[in-house]
């Protein structure tokens, strides 16, 4: 087929190739071909031939196949799209009678859908470069299309809807004053379109019900897509139009789309209608037609909820229906509250808004008795919506009559159901039990805030109802043990106790209580049988002590709290103190129950100080004895702890500074002879390490582990002094001024901190891992939590699992367990170090040595640390020495040491950015979670990294995220002192240029266009391999501003060294990032920065210009101009200059993958709509100039 061959064979061919493209017996090869065949047809072909070839397919007296006519439709989609102004006139009006005519006429070749959107698409794009100005016609012509008959109507339909997407809402049109002026035009027509469209509902509902009366099946189901399509239309003007236009007729449009509720075939069209029209945010003067809704059709949307959750079977449609009508039924919530005002709805009466307000609460009671997570979910915001709402909230039926009833459903939906046996219309949702999991911790704590907020406003009715579920929890569990002594992990018993704590905690927090109260009285009772209550099962035990920790608070309201306190503090420590047989089946759940009342102290420590002062005694003895009946695998140590560190809470608000210390020192002084056994370990080889923590052997069973109580004495030095550092704060009622307790104590023990982690560090290098067993030699790679936290895989779960400590866990492996508690020595040790930085102050940075000690230790073995660990560097103790230091240390300790820190992260990033496309394949199935996981990681870390930059750079310790949209410029933060002292040292100086500039993907062999820029010997130059990621970029683009503005003042000629490879670098990030709108806009206001700062001190910047593709000379030339003739250091940004720039930098700016090939549709600007001027003159006040006094000499 070439250009010579005659019209009809080019016709045939082209049919054949199409019919062979979806024959699936021909070969691929075969399809291939018969695929480039129509695409040279498509680009090679004149556009003569191209229109005949498509008239000949889409002709209704041509036999071709349905996919030829729909090719002969794309390809005059393709005519249009991308050659239409090349066209004649009477070529383009050939087309478009063609084009009408097959949108007027009911041909049978195209009754098909596909064919009919392929027909719509032709005509969106004719309207797209005719419309208004060349047709103004066109509302009329497809109006009387849809009086031909049902598949003109959906023909015209599927044309409304393509073209209200590409013009209004997905905004698909390039050219933006043609999208303008159809949108506007539009806007202007709306009040025809919006009644057509409702009439075209009103019909053919009309006549779809009649031909249902009559039994006429397919003529009825002939008409349910036009239905269908035109609530579609609806629902996308909804998003919008001007809300007035749904009052045409009373609001009709809202009874029509709540009737339709109740049909099968509409219904999903008709709820996302609703959906849409509630969602709109306007002010309330805008919106008021809404408010019909809950007249009315609030007594149809609740028969179709009504009948719905008692009648639908589980499937997806019905599923998907049932989702959406709870949407719609939460955001009338929004309604009710946004016109509710003095005590009564928007244009209603007290006594008509008080039975709309119970009719809805009616309504949201309906829906909680559904077993969808998704429906709890959208109808528990409904609820918190009116419990917040200071008027409705206020109600007293809504508090008497429908709290309680609401508080009991609500509170069996916090009753976790096993995934197995879930609910068929939850299943449909989750296909895993951890993204169920994820939904339902989430739909919990919700439920549990909302219940916080009913508490708030009704105290009495919340504590009864919560009472009374308390004494049944006890009741049950009193009846089981007399049968069943234990109660199971995951039984309906435990799952109750479960939910009831969570009861507790949400009601108790908002309880408004007076002294001595009835209500507080009532509570001290619920305490006592609580302590009363005799079991000896751990897991009840351990529901009753979160049940007596929420109570506690009663304690706070009460004339005689001592009374109850030690009472309740003596029961408390009987759990800690507990013994239990390793060979005892409840072994481990008693463990737990000792570690859960020792974290409940910790609680309460914190929430009631001075209740808890008086027992400050006896709760240190009592952490002595348990310390003493310490065994060898440490089992009271994590209890002991616990209870120190309520010890330390407690010691905050002790106000004598002496007996501070005193507790500080007896809690260390236990560790003392601990760490004299570590500090000979960590002082000498690492083999004396490795062998004292046993990772120079095979792996053994925990029991006999000789190294364990080894690693258990130093992790409890570690813990313990992290701890200390946790809880204790400075304290103002020493003789100097903030200085904490800890500092004497604290000091002594640092050198040994430095040691360990100068150890741990070695446990990463090739000679320490060949001393090291095989099974150890990862010990401080990335750990499974971190790996799933990085992945995104199971995390919300867990942390909104309060009781994840009593669920059944697996024998954890030995070699897990060593490389947890190593790591948790190592983190514990930065964590040290960090809270050194704040709570020691200046006598931490005024140690001895303390920048070459920082070398010799925590930057020991740096460079074979795995990036995690590096990351967990930067974070605790980097960041907070760099925030915290004061600056008579700034030139002798945070300088170098910052110096030594971006040196080596420098390197690394360099590294490993350049190795990473180098990598090799992962041959192992979890291949693809490696290959994203280091890319997370070091993405992450380039990320944090700068953010550390500019942290050292700036005042602002906060970086700048990357806002969502096209961003004009970012805000400078003035620099610090510590800022100006590192632009001012040449090292510090040097790291941190380069830094922006690998940030801003700074390399010439990526681009090459830089090739020709000989003027910098580019090609010569050795440069590290660029960070490619778009948010570094952005980052390293608000850095480069700072550096850019510092230089131009303080430091001139290194400013004009460095200005022609910052321009560079910038253009470079704009070539690989520029087709992100967030990062574009930034590096285009830097760039014409960087130019207007240097361009009159150097001239290699309008050189590097000019090396650029597709550059305008003439463009530049006057740019430059007008860059030159201005203030170089004026801070205003001029948005001409800048979308000069952009037009300048067209060709460097870079484009997104999918856009990078694609051609670009031809749509040029036609005449301006005038739309005529409202006469806004007062007649009153003009009259003479209207020459309003001579109507008087006219007389009738």
């Amino acid at each position: 087929m070439n250009l010579d061959t005659p019209i009809e064979t080019v016709v045939q061919q082209l049919a054949n190739a199409v019919d062979l493209t979806m024959d699936p017996s021909m070969s691929q090869e075969k399809r291939h071909e018969a695929y480039r065949l129509c695409d040279s047809f498509k680009n090679e072909f004149p556009l003569c031939v191209q229109c005949q070839c498509a008239l000949y397919f889409t002709s209704d007296s041509a036999q071709y196949t349905d996919i030829v006519r729909h090719f002969g439709l794309q390809l005059m989609e393709h005519c249009i799209k991308f050659r239409w102004y090349q066209m004649v006139q009477e070529d383009k009006l050939l087309i478009f009678s063609t084009i009408m005519s097959l949108v007027n006429s009911a041909s049978p070749s195209l009754q098909i859908n596909y064919l009919k959107d392929a027909l719509a698409r032709v005509v969106v794009e004719m309207i797209k470069r005719e419309w208004p100005q060349h047709w103004p016609g066109m509302l009329n012509e497809l109006e009387y299309a849809t009086t031909l008959g049902c598949c003109q109507t959906e023909t015209v339909m599927l044309i409304f809807l393509r073209l209200i997407e590409d013009v209004v809402l997905l905004q698909t049109v390039d050219n933006a004053a043609r999208r303008r002026d159809i949108s506007k035009e539009i806007q202007m027509s709306m009040s025809k379109i919006f009644p057509f469209f409702i009439n075209v509902i009103d019909n053919y509902c009309r006549q779809y019900l009649e031909f249902l009366s009559r039994n006429e099946q397919n003529a009825a189901t002939a008409l349910v897509r036009v239905i269908q399509l035109a609530l579609a239309n609806i629902g996308e003007l909804f998003e919008f139009i001007q809300l007035s236009h749904v009052n045409f007729k009373d609001c009709y449009i809202i009874t029509v789309l709540c009737s339709l509720l109740d049909h099968f075939n509409f219904r999903q069209s008709a709820v996302d209608c609703l959906l849409v029209l509630l969602s709109r945010k306007c002010k309330n003067e805008e919106r008021e037609c809404v408010v019909q809704l809950l007249d009315q059709p609030l007594q149809q949307i609740y028969f179709v909820v009504h009948n719905a959750i008692s009648r639908l079977e589980a499937n997806e449609e019905n599923n998907i229906f049932l989702k959406t009508l709870s949407k719609v039924v939460s955001m009338l919530s929004y309604v009710l509250c946004a016109f509710w005002k003095d005590n009564k709805l928007h244009n209603f009466t007290v006594e008509k808004s008080e039975k709309i307000l119970f009719c809805y609460v009616d309504l949201l009671q309906v829906c909680l008795f559904h077993d969808s997570l998704n429906v709890i979910t959208n109808i528990n915001q409904a609820w918190c919506i009116l419990f917040k709402n200071p008027e409705i909230s206020k109600n007293i039926l809504l508090k008497q009559n429908y709290i309680p009833k609401w508080f009991l459903l609500a509170s069996k939906k916090l009753i976790k159901i096993d995934y197995k046996n879930l609910d068929s219309f939850t299943l449909l949702d989750f296909t895993d039990e951890e993204s169920y999991n994820t939904v339902f911790y989430h739909t919990r704590s919700e439920i549990v805030e909302t219940i916080r907020c009913a508490s708030a406003i009704e105290n009495t009715i919340m504590f009864s109802v919560t009472e009374n579920l308390l004494k049944t929890c006890m009741e049950k569990t009193s009846i089981r043990m007399k049968v069943v002594p234990l109660c199971e992990q995951d039984s309906a018993e435990f799952l109750e106790w479960e939910v009831m704590v969570l009861i507790l905690d949400g009601v108790m927090s908002k309880l408004s209580l007076t002294l001595d109260s009835e209500i507080v009285t009532r509570g001290l009772r619920l305490i006592e049988l609580c302590l009363q209550f005799d079991t000896r099962d751990p897991l009840i035990l351990s529901f009753l002590l979160s049940s007596i920790s929420a109570l506690f608070v009663f304690l706070t309201s009460t004339s005689w709290p001592s009374e109850y306190l030690h009472v309740t503090l003596n029961k408390m420590c009987e759990y800690l103190i507990l013994e239990c047989h390793p060979d005892d089946q409840l072994c481990v759940p008693m463990k737990d129950l000792k570690f859960h009342s020792a974290s409940l102290f910790i609680k309460l420590s914190i929430k009631y100080p001075n209740l808890l002062l008086p027992v400050f005694d006896k709760l240190c003895s009592l952490s002595d004895q348990l310390l003493s009946k310490t065994s060898k695998t440490g089992d009271n140590l994590a209890v002991c702890l616990r209870l120190q560190e309520s010890l330390l809470v407690l010691n905050n608000h002790v106000p004598d500074f002496y007996k501070q210390t005193q507790l500080i020192k007896h809690i260390l002084e236990p560790c003392q002879l601990m760490w004299q056994k570590v500090q000979s370990i960590v002082s000498g080889p690492p083999e004396g390490l490795l062998a004292y923590l046993g990772l120079d052997r095979p792996p053994v069973d925990f029991e006999s582990d000789p190294c364990l109580e080894n690693r258990n004495h130093l992790s409890h030095c570690i813990n313990v002094l992290a701890c200390v550092m946790a809880r204790s704060n400075t304290n103002s009622n020493s003789k100097i001024p903030n200085v904490s307790p800890v500092t004497e104590h604290v000091l002594l023990l640092l050198p040994n901190v430095f040691l360990i982690i100068k150890n741990l560090n070695s446990l990463c290098s090739d000679n320490v891992k060949k001393m090291m067993h095989p099974s150890y030699t990862t010990v401080l790679e990335i750990f499974p939590q971190e790996r799933e936290a990085l992945l995104g895989k199971n995390i919300v779960s867990e942390k909104n699992d309060p009781f994840q400590n009593f669920r059944q866990k697996p024998k954890p492996d030995p070699v897990y367990k060593i490389k947890l508690a190593i790591l948790n020595a190592y983190e514990g040790c930065l964590n040290v170090l960090g809270k050194s930085c704040l709570l020691l102050g200046d006598q931490f940075y005024a140690l001895q040595n303390f920048a070459p000690s920082f070398e010799a230790t925590i930057m020991s073995d740096a460079d074979s640390l795995p990036h995690v660990r590096i990351r967990t560097v930067m974070k605790n103790f980097i960041k907070p020495f760099l925030i915290n230091c004061s600056s008579k240390y700034y030139d002798t300790v945070l300088i170098p040491i910052l110096n030594s820190f971006l040196a080596h992260m420098l390197i690394r990033l360099s590294i490993t950015w350049k190795n990473i496309p180098e990598r090799e394949e992962y041959d192992n199935k979890d291949g693809d979670s490696e290959e994203l996981l280091e890319d997370m990681m070091i993405r992450l870390l380039t990320r944090e990294y700068l953010d550390l930059v500019r942290s050292s750079l700036t005042s602002s310790n906060e970086s700048k995220t990357s806002p969502h949209g096209s961003v004009e410029e970012i805000p400078n933060s003035d620099l610090s002192e510590l800022g100006i002292k590192l632009l001012r040292n040449e090292q510090s100086r040097q790291l941190i240029v380069e830094s922006i500039l690998n940030g801003l993907s700074w390399n010439t062999s990526i681009s090459q266009f830089w090739k020709t820029c000989q003027i910098f010997q580019w090609d010569n130059r050795s440069v590290s391999h660029p960070w490619c990621d778009s948010q570094s970029s952005f980052k390293a683009t608000s850095l480069s501003q700072i550096v850019v503005k510092h230089l131009a003042t303080e430091d001139e000629r290194t400013a004009m060294t460095i200005a022609p490879d910052l321009l560079i670098a910038v253009l470079e990030s704009l070539h690989w990032f520029g087709h992100h709108d967030s990062n574009m806009g930034p590096l285009l206001a830097t760039c014409l920065n960087i130019y207007e700062t240097y361009r009159s001190k150097n001239n290699q910047l309008l050189e590097v210009l000019k090396k650029l593709p597709e550059i305008n000379l003439e463009t530049l030339e006057r740019f430059d101009k007008w860059v030159m003739s201005e203030d170089p250091l004026n801070n205003k940004v001029n948005k001409g200059k800048r979308e000069m720039l952009k037009k300048i930098l067209a060709g460097c700016i870079g484009k997104d993958v999918s856009q990078t090939h694609k051609c670009k549709a031809e749509l040029r600007d036609l005449p301006r709509v005038l739309v005529p001027k409202i006469c806004t003159t007062d007649l009153l006040e003009n009259g003479d100039d209207l020459n309003i006094n001579k109507l008087q000499e006219y007389k009738l």
